[in-house]
C-alpha cells in the first residue's frame, strides 16, 4: 500500500470520532434538559403543595380569629347589658330615695307644726317656755339617762318612766330638735340642724350637724324609718341609731335601765 493511502486510513478513525462528537453532545444536552424539566416540575408541585398548606393554615387562623372575635363581641354585649341593668337599678333607687326624703321632710314638718300647736296648750301646765320659737321641751329627771364614755359607739341607759312618757306622747321629740333632709359622706338621712339646750338628744350625745342615717336598721327619710321610730318608742327593749359625724359613721344604742 502506498504511504499516502496509509495516512488516509490512519485519519479515518479520527474523522469518524469528530463526526460522532456532535451526536454525543446532543444526547447529553437532551438528558440535561429532561432533568431540568423534571426538577422544575417537582419544584412546581412542591410549591403548589406548600401554597395549599399555607392557604389551609391561613384559613384556619382566620376562622379561629373570627370565632374569637365573635366570642369577645358576645362578652361585650353581655357586659354592656349588665352595666345598663345596674345603672337602671341605681337610677331607680335614687328616685325612690329622693321621694322618700321628700315624704319624710313633709312628715317631720307636719309633726313639728303639730308639736308647736300642742306646746302652746301645755305651756302654762309645764311652765317651761324657751326662747327658741316658744316651744315646750321634754323634762328629764336627773339620772334618767346614763351614758358611757365611748363616743364612737355609745350606749345610753334610759329610765323606763321616761320611755313610757315618750311612748304616751311621741310628739315631744318633735319639739326637741329641728331636722332636714341631708346627703352626707356615708349616706343620706336627716340632719340635726337645731337642738334645744339640755334636750334629750343632747343628753344622748347627739349634737347639731349630725346626720341621722338609720334607726333599728331602717334608713331615715322613709316611712319604714318612721314606723321603726314608733315601734322603738312603744316598748322596744333596745334602739340602735346610726348617724354620721364629720364624715364618719357612729352608733348610739339606747336601752332601758333595769332595777
Amino acid at each position: 500500500m502506498r504511504r499516502a493511502d496509509a495516512r488516509c486510513l490512519c485519519l479515518l478513525p479520527m474523522a469518524l470520532l469528530v463526526s460522532l462528537a456532535p451526536l454525543g453532545c446532543e444526547a447529553r444536552s437532551t438528558a440535561d434538559a429532561r432533568e431540568v424539566v423534571d426538577d422544575a416540575k417537582r419544584r412546581a408541585k412542591q410549591g403548589a403543595e406548600q401554597a395549599r398548606e399555607g392557604m389551609g393554615e391561613a384559613s384556619r387562623q382566620a376562622g379561629a380569629a373570627a370565632r374569637e372575635g365573635v366570642a369577645q363581641a358576645r362578652e361585650g354585649i353581655a357586659d354592656a347589658r349588665e352595666r345598663y341593668e345596674v345603672d337602671a337599678q341605681i337610677d331607680d333607687t335614687r328616685r325612690r330615695l329622693g321621694q322618700g326624703l321628700d315624704e319624710a321632710a313633709e312628715s317631720f314638718a307636719a309633726l313639728t307644726e303639730a308639736g308647736k300647736a300642742h306646746a302652746s296648750e301645755l305651756g302654762d301646765k309645764l311652765g317651761d317656755k324657751l326662747g327658741q320659737a316658744g316651744q315646750v321641751g321634754l323634762e328629764v329627771a336627773p339620772g334618767a339617762i346614763e351614758c358611757d364614755d365611748d363616743s364612737r359607739s355609745r350606749v345610753c341607759r334610759v329610765d323606763p318612766e321616761l320611755v313610757a312618757e315618750l311612748a304616751a306622747e311621741p310628739k315631744l321629740l318633735a319639739r326637741e330638735v329641728s331636722l332636714r333632709p341631708k346627703r352626707g359622706s356615708t349616706g343620706s338621712g336627716l340632719q340635726l340642724v337645731w337642738a334645744r339646750a339640755e334636750s334629750l338628744t343632747a343628753m344622748l350625745g347627739l349634737r347639731e350637724g349630725d346626720i341621722l342615717l338609720e334607726i333599728n336598721g331602717a334608713e331615715l327619710g322613709t316611712f319604714e324609718a318612721i314606723r321603726a321610730l314608733d315601734e322603738a318608742l312603744s316598748g322596744q327593749p333596745e334602739v340602735k341609731l346610726v348617724y354620721e359625724r364629720e364624715g364618719k359613721r357612729e352608733e348610739l344604742t339606747v336601752v332601758q335601765q333595769t332595777n
